[in-house]
């Protein structure tokens, strides 16, 4: 389940070295961060933003498509649900450059796993998944990220060396 993937992710990433930069996140956000990602809210948050997904993309094939209320109640809940996860993380000092950005990346990854599993068939073929993730991904962004400030990860992104010599 949700558990198990954001396990995966958390190991993945504590191996990565800094050793090129003065880290400044501390050890207590990130175990603070991968313990959000690996909570029932997170689980509750990657769950309404999969099926909010499906009816943006995939919605008008389906016969019976969601009612306009019901479009809005799931667009409330996913944006009161991420209010309440970023209230909480913005005591952390990088919470907009460590702790929301992976957080949004664990809701991206969690949904392409999601629909990539159910809909092998659909997703076998690139020239369908491909273009299809990624309006998966701008759908997301426009609810949790619309202005990109945590889609991206600063610290995997550039070494000290490569900030120096930026003119």
């Amino acid at each position: 389940g949700v558990n198990k993937l954001s396990s995966g992710v958390a190991k993945d990433l504590k191996g990565i070295s800094l050793s090129n930069q003065k880290p400044t996140t501390k050890q207590e956000d990130i175990e603070y961060t991968f313990e959000e990602i690996k909570s029932v809210r997170m689980a509750r948050l990657i769950g309404l933003v999969s099926h909010y997904v499906y009816w943006m993309v995939f919605g008008s094939v389906n016969q019976l498509p969601i009612d306009e209320f019901h479009q809005n109640q799931l667009f409330l809940s996913i944006t009161q649900l991420f209010a309440e996860i970023e209230a909480d993380c913005k005591n952390r000092k990088n919470y907009g450059t460590f702790t929301l950005p992976l957080i949004v990346l664990a809701v991206r990854y969690h949904v392409d796993v999601i629909f990539a599993n159910t809909y092998q068939g659909f997703f076998s073929d690139e020239h369908r998944s491909n273009p299809t993730f990624e309006r998966f991904h701008m759908v997301i962004s426009r609810l949790l990220d619309p202005d990109n400030y945590f889609s991206r990860i600063t610290f995997l992104e550039s070494s000290m060396d490569a900030i120096r010599s930026k003119p």
